[in-house]
């Protein structure tokens, strides 16, 4: 596994343990693997501040750019905003995704699930949202930070481990994301009606939430659920039409997979209250494999995504439905 995988695989979750210890499995972390970094400057001018409740938790200054491994991200997050990746003019659809990043709340995988994605999909007409939600604070000095994530690795043996719950923050976060694209759908050039949010691993837990969330302002049109947990929950009557996608060999899930029915049952519940699903289920490609090249037919899973949105009746220019 790329080192960069572990981090995410490390953070993504608080799991049990997976078959092969992760302690020893693990690369090395020290102060000398993390190296502080610069905002991406190339989208600073489309950053936009999601609106939300109450003050700012402390100042903006507090987040953090870094490198560790290969992987590049940010942390301690205090100010939440929507990064915007437009289509080329004349090639917008009309279709807005919202692309909120994994990292297990503790930073946000900017490299990997963030700016590849939105460009991708920017590059097929889709206006794509980067989401950089509020995340847990971290140690802010890089040889705390490594600490850290080492101590993440040792605790990843304990066998009582689930994933990280949803902190109130970043789900407030991520629903702010959808109402204010909504409420700015002119502006993007986008359709109100066609706006979808598309979560890795902690960013689906986020999407999930909000799928099902007991106010329908607060849900999607569609949602694209990669890598993260599937287990049973409260579904609300016609929830918005799911796609998933995940690797039989994700560790994070192999110990809690006793069931069928415990490892997917949100897609029957969802099936069960008029949603319509769409699982891919791939041999191989691990946790965290985003926009990574493996080697794994899960490389496909963007494209396979895309032609979903069009088999769902979403591609279609505005002014021109169905077409």
């Amino acid at each position: 596994m790329q080192a960069a995988s572990w981090l995410l695989l490390l953070l993504a979750s608080l799991a049990v343990a997976p078959p092969v210890a992760i302690a020893e499995q693990a690369p090395s972390v020290t102060a000398d693997t993390i190296r502080d970094a610069t905002p991406p400057n190339s989208f600073e001018t489309n950053a936009l501040p999601v609106p939300r409740d109450g003050d700012a938790q402390g100042s903006k200054d507090l987040e953090q750019w870094f490198w560790i491994w290969d992987q590049y991200g940010v942390r301690n997050v205090t100010h939440p905003n929507l990064t915007v990746v437009p289509p080329r003019p004349g090639k917008a659809t009309g279709v807005a995704v919202i692309v909120a990043p994994g990292g297990g709340f503790d930073f946000v995988s900017w490299s990997n699930e963030g700016q590849p994605v939105a460009q991708w999909l920017a590059e097929r007409g889709i206006t794509a949202f980067i989401l950089k939600y509020r995340t847990k604070p971290t140690p802010r000095d890089n040889a705390g930070y490594a600490a850290f994530v080492r101590d993440q690795i040792a605790r990843s043996q304990s066998p009582d481990r689930r994933f990280s719950p949803l902190p109130p923050e970043a789900e407030a976060d991520a629903k702010q994301a959808i109402r204010y694209v909504r409420q700015h759908a002119g502006r993007f050039g986008v359709d109100a009606q066609r706006v979808g949010f598309l979560g890795f691993s902690a960013g689906a837990i986020a999407g999930v939430s909000v799928a099902t969330s007991a106010d329908p302002a607060d849900r999607p049109n569609f949602l694209g659920a990669i890598y993260g947990p599937l287990f049973p929950r409260v579904v609300p009557k016609s929830p918005p039409p799911l796609f998933a996608a995940r690797a039989l060999d994700d560790p994070l899930y192999h110990p809690l997979e006793k069931s069928l029915d415990d490892s997917f049952g949100l897609l029957a519940a969802w099936r069960a209250n008029g949603g319509s699903v769409e699982l891919h289920l791939y041999s191989s490609g691990g946790h965290g494999f985003g926009m990574q090249k493996n080697g794994a037919t899960s490389e496909l899973w963007i494209e396979q995504f895309f032609e979903w949105m069009k088999a769902q009746g979403l591609m279609w220019r505005i002014g021109t439905p169905g077409q």
